[in-house]
């Protein structure tokens, strides 16, 4: 409320002194004539000067008035302005003064905790050092098929599978002859990086094993996209894999790995080792290594 009494105070006053302004205008005119005539010597009647002279005392009280108004004016206005200042310092004094207590507080409990810390802590002794710079133990590595084949194997199944093969490429037979010789089957698929990635090693394992033992490796793809496989065996080298067999996605996919004891949706590769009677002595879940030869050599025989 005193805010909005102070805005019409202020329009009020403007008012009165637009008001006045005016006046002042309408009756320059009249004074610019009598000073002209003064100075050319043509004097105005003396019922004309009777009428100049309230206007004189009118313009006089008129500028002393506006004078007197600018004054107070201009006082109140450097007062308020004088107390925003000091109500700015003051603010940022109390502001400066909590700081420092906030910053001289913090310094205090950390140099509080550090004593507390000092006091208490108590050294380490040398078992648990010994027991932190240990070095871990290196992890066992796997043994394929667990060092051993299985002595009772179950059937792989025998059941015709689609195949793909790249432009020019011989599709391989409509069913794979899985009881001739050792047969790694290698279950892949073209979006799978460690399946891509240990090609090659089986296909070494297949030419320095293939020259002693019956043994080679037979490829089935359970990739979902069909344009995606193509893609892949089309972008393979001369000696890499371009015909594969097919899981396609659905019934054939899984009974075919249902009846070799698979889960119908494995994670891949993984591997099967097949016998030269049909049996599957050894499954493998995840990608072989190199140095998984040697236990292979030792499975296979002399």
């Amino acid at each position: 409320m005193g805010r909005l009494q102070a805005v019409s105070h202020t329009r009020a006053q403007l008012k009165t002194g637009f008001a006045g302004f005016e006046a002042w205008l309408r009756h320059a005119a009249l004074l610019r004539s009598a000073a002209r005539a003064w100075f050319l010597g043509a004097f105005p009647p003396p019922h004309r000067l009777r009428r100049l002279r309230p206007l004189t005392r009118f313009a006089g009280d008129l500028e002393r008035h506006h004078l007197r108004q600018s004054d107070e004016t201009r006082s109140r206005g450097f007062a308020r302005l004088g107390a925003f200042l000091a109500a700015l310092g003051l603010i940022s004094l109390i502001s400066g003064c909590d700081a420092e207590n906030e910053k001289r507080s913090s310094v205090t409990a950390e140099r509080s905790q550090a004593v507390v810390g000092t006091a208490t802590a108590t050294p380490p002794t040398p078992s648990a050092t010994a027991k932190t710079t240990a070095a871990p133990a290196p992890k066992a590595r796997r043994a394929l098929c667990g060092g051993k084949l299985e002595s009772e194997g179950r059937p792989a199944p025998k059941k015709p599978i689609s195949r793909r093969a790249a432009a020019g490429v011989a599709e391989p037979p409509a069913e794979p002859a899985l009881n001739r010789g050792f047969t790694w089957v290698n279950f892949w698929a073209a979006w799978c990086v460690p399946c891509r990635e240990e090609i090659p090693r089986l296909l070494s394992w297949q030419e320095r094993l293939g020259k002693k033992h019956d043994f080679r490796v037979v490829f089935v793809s359970l990739d979902d996209d069909e344009r995606q496989l193509e893609k892949f065996l089309s972008e393979q080298p001369a000696g890499g894999v371009r015909a594969t067999y097919w899981l396609r996605e659905g019934r054939e996919r899984e009974d075919w790995l249902v009846a070799a004891g698979l889960s119908p949706d494995p994670e891949l590769p993984i591997h099967l080792l097949v016998d030269e009677k049909g049996k599957i002595r050894c499954r493998v879940q995840g990608a072989v290594e190199d140095s998984d030869f040697e236990t292979l050599a030792a499975l296979l025989g002399p």
